[in-house]
């Protein structure tokens, strides 16, 4: 003779489904002091630029992959002189987590301006400098010495 079960030990379908949610809830929320969840700060780089072709004035023009304009619209930030090395800052900030480049513009406003420079992310050290040298045409990057 066959015995009928009357129902199940946890009950209907709706009451498994419920629990099975709740043990998925339990062993997620478990889970999240392990994850490292908090978001990298920005670093800074800083760019020196040497004014070889003696420009009254220096601005640096940035933008990044996504065409984000990083320090306003062109002509872009207008530089001032590091007494100490008598070489125009620009310093930027972003994070490491990232991936692109800083794509940049030296120009003085008035129609001369440096070619098209980029420094990938990836290259980047937070609280390196680097260094331009060159006016119009084709300037160099170097990295300074730590």
């Amino acid at each position: 003779m066959e015995r009928k079960r009357s129902g199940s030990f946890f009950g209907s379908g709706i009451t498994m489904r419920l629990l099975s949610l709740a043990l998925a809830l339990v062993l997620l929320l478990g889970m999240l002091p392990n994850m490292h969840l908090e978001a990298k700060a920005a670093q800074t780089v800083t760019i020196y630029f040497k004014n070889s072709d003696n420009w009254g004035n220096v601005y640096g023009y940035v933008w990044d992959g996504t065409q984000t304009q990083l320090v306003g619209t062109w002509p872009g930030k207008k530089l001032s002189v590091d007494s100490s090395t008598g070489l125009y800052t620009l310093t930027l900030e972003y994070v490491p987590t990232v991936t692109g480049s800083f794509n940049f513009i030296f120009n003085n406003n008035a129609g001369s301006q440096t070619a098209d420079l980029s420094l990938n992310y990836s290259q980047l050290t937070s609280g390196k400098s680097y260094w331009v040298d060159g006016g119009e045409g084709t300037p160099c990057v170097y990295a300074l010495p730590t």
